[in-house]
């Protein structure tokens, strides 16, 4: 399936998917007008977009569910200058993005987290490491659970940690977050294997 969505955007790649109209993924007045996120559910989460507004909606769906990678590097600019002026990051910050379960990532044949997390990276001109944390049990698609107990029952002990993270400065990265079950999991995972700071950042 995931075969069948690359080969369509590489023979028919589309427009501007905010307002169809320019030659570009998407494009700067589609980004401008796209609405800010007032607040996340913790303090050390940094987001960029307030995901009820409908481009940033369907820039996530369209990342997520149909492998539009050209996209990705666009997205990533605003979330690399938020998190720069979050100054949460610095040169000894390495990014870890979430990790996707090897069932899923079969499925889906790429991580789009991943994906994002190397575009911030690279922005952020800081190192990245995406064998650190792995995902070692298969959950519910979040989405699919409405309510914020669900949640965070359906990550625990979602994660493991693979090599040393004693004393770093961790800055994970996601796509989405709601209620933060997913990073909080994460976080907690790798403050428990002895991360200095974990901080995060989504679109």
């Amino acid at each position: 399936m995931w075969m069948i969505k690359e080969l369509m955007s590489f023979l028919f790649p589309s427009r501007c998917i905010g307002c169809g109209t320019k030659d570009e993924a998407l494009c700067a007045s589609c980004i401008s007008v796209a609405r800010k996120s007032l607040s996340t559910p913790h303090a050390y989460i940094v987001s960029v977009f307030d995901f009820k507004d409908p481009i940033i909606r369907k820039v996530v769906h369209t990342i997520k569910y149909y492998h539009r990678r050209d996209i990705i590097p666009v997205i990533a600019v605003p979330l690399a200058e938020e998190l720069k002026r979050s100054t949460i990051v610095h040169e000894n910050t390495v990014v870890i993005p979430i990790p996707m379960h090897r069932s899923r990532y079969a499925l889906r044949g790429y991580n789009h987290a991943e994906a994002l997390a190397r575009e911030v990276a690279k922005l952020l001109n800081i190192p990245i490491s995406v064998e650190t944390l792995i995902r070692t049990k298969k959950t519910t698609q979040q989405a699919k659970l409405h309510r914020r107990q669900e949640r965070l029952v359906n990550q625990k002990g979602a994660f493991t940690v693979n090599g040393n993270v004693r004393g770093k400065d961790i800055l994970l990265i996601d796509d989405v977050t709601t209620t933060g079950a997913t990073l909080e999991e994460a976080r907690s995972t790798l403050s428990k294997a002895g991360a200095k700071r974990v901080h995060a950042g989504t679109i």
